[in-house]
């Protein structure tokens, strides 16, 4: 693994974090080479959202994936190494305006939300 990598969640349309080895960049530079694909993901992270995490290469997947091998996270165990992530799915979500417009007076029902590409209760056309 070199640069930066992206990775997608099943269930997920797109990007659902980006992932840089530790041993490569500086939570900074890290950040800063991500960038350019931050509009691209429709996200706007502050450098607070960089976490540390562990990942490793599975030459044949955990049960569960759809893939037969490749990167993915896991916990601090041989093999595993430090990596830099920005999880797009959290900021999206975070970002996404439900709770200002709820507060707003508009309706909630269980829908797709295509901002946050998440199955939860979103806010409904019809004010209340």
């Amino acid at each position: 693994m070199t640069g930066v990598m992206l990775f997608h969640a099943e269930g997920w349309d797109g990007v659902s974090h980006f992932v840089g080895k530790q041993k490569e960049y500086t939570k900074e530079a890290f950040f800063n080479e991500c960038g350019l694909d931050f509009e691209d993901c429709q996200i706007s992270p502050s450098l607070s959202d960089v976490e540390e995490r562990y990942c490793r290469f599975y030459p044949k997947m955990p049960e569960g994936f759809e893939i037969e091998s490749g990167y993915t996270f896991c916990d601090k165990a041989p093999g595993a190494f430090a990596v830099w992530t920005i999880d797009v799915r959290s900021i999206r979500q975070r970002d996404c305006d439900h709770d200002y417009l709820l507060r707003k007076g508009y309706n909630r029902s269980m829908e797709w939300c295509r901002k946050c590409q998440h199955h939860r209760d979103v806010i409904t056309a019809d004010a209340v």
